[in-house]
């Protein structure tokens, strides 16, 4: 369909598929010393499949550097070869889910209670990370991609009582969005910037390498 290069999310396991890269992101907020197979946990190969990645990233939201760290140390014990890199993700400001344009400070939310509506993975992270901002979170959780109806959009809208603000991510924004009733509260969500706190030029030389696979493809114009 013209596309030049193909970025495929959860494909690590995909070992048919030809790759010029293999990026492997391993977070710390949900590192545990003990490695747990599906379906007694979520991983999906042992912890040495990393030997076969390109690069690895570790990802954090809201633990510390210590965290980090700790990771990066069993990481490089399993494959010293592998570069790995770290990442931060920092929530942005928010924004108005039906009027993206019209934004507030994060900082907004401090010494405030916010209704958490989530339907993402991970949502331990996400919660902590608005309870650093100081707010008071109030979290409704459904399972991940969870698909909201008209009904629970506008049940969810009703529990205003000692409520501040509704915060949600973005992924979920584009699905309570449309059914968010016009009389309720505004709903709000916030994004994820990310941030490189280490290994900046791993991550370029991976890029540049892909860019220069695309190179030399041949061309398929004519």
């Amino acid at each position: 369909m013209g596309a030049d290069i193909a970025v495929l999310d959860d494909a690590f396991q995909h070992r048919r598929v030809r790759r010029i890269a293999d990026l492997v992101l391993v977070s710390a907020d949900q590192w545990t010393p003990e490695v747990h197979l599906l379906p007694a946990g979520p991983w999906r190969e042992p912890l040495k499949a990393i030997r076969r990645a390109t690069l690895v990233i570790v990802t954090r939201k809201a633990v510390d550097e210590k965290a980090v760290e700790a990771v990066h140390e069993r990481l490089s014990q399993i494959a010293p070869a592998i570069p790995r890199v770290s990442v931060r993700f920092d929530l942005g400001d928010l924004a108005d889910a039906r009027d993206g344009s019209i934004t507030r400070p994060l900082a907004s939310l401090s010494g405030t209670t916010v209704r958490a509506v989530l339907s993402i993975a991970h949502p331990a992270a996400f919660i902590q990370q608005l309870e650093q901002v100081g707010a008071r979170v109030r979290a409704s959780i459904y399972p991940d991609h969870h698909n909201f109806t008209p009904q629970e959009t506008a049940r969810i809208a009703s529990e205003h009582d000692g409520v501040e603000w509704f915060i949600c991510t973005l992924k979920d924004a584009v699905k309570l969005g449309p059914h968010w009733p016009r009389l309720a509260p505004p709903l709000w969500y916030v994004s994820q910037h990310v941030m490189v706190e280490r290994g900046v030029g791993g991550i370029e030389r991976l890029l540049d390498d892909v860019a220069r696979a695309r190179q030399k493809m041949p061309s398929t114009a004519g």
